[in-house]
């Protein structure tokens, strides 16, 4: 099964990013200073594919973080093409958004300050796979 080799890359290769937009992203330092005693990441879900996808979550803590991976087909690596967007519902504002970029295989974070009802969206051309690993702070 996919996911199994995933996992192990995945945790090998995550590279922390924030974005600093809208006014919901808060620098690392700022949720770290957020992030008081008691409190720890709880895995939400994690979900998985090789084609586009959405997937509708819903957020019960104030902040959370998304991870992505994306691995290309062996020899398409230069047609490849990953996105993966984050929208609020019902009102459809773009909270964050991931692509692919030059290096394999691509993974990141994004650190989100906003509770609520959220649609995942992915868009893929060309690869091998792609996974989504989703965590509340509470």
């Amino acid at each position: 099964m996919w996911i199994k080799p995933m996992t192990g890359l995945f945790a090998a290769v995550v590279c922390v990013g924030v974005i600093a937009t809208i006014g919901i992203f808060l620098p690392s330092q700022t949720i770290q200073q957020q992030a008081t005693e008691n409190k720890t990441w709880h895995e939400k879900l994690v979900f998985y594919g090789t084609n586009n996808e959405n997937r509708m979550i819903q957020i019960d803590s104030e902040i959370w973080r998304i991870e992505w991976i994306a691995l290309p087909l062996q020899g398409r690596e230069n047609i490849s093409l990953f996105a993966m967007d984050v929208y609020s519902r019902p009102d459809g504002y773009l909270i964050t958004t991931g692509s692919l970029n030059k290096g394999w295989p691509v993974a990141d974070t994004r650190y989100i300050v906003q509770k609520g009802q959220f649609e995942v969206t992915i868009t893929t051309a060309n690869l091998e796979g792609w996974q989504i690993n989703i965590y509340e702070y509470y």
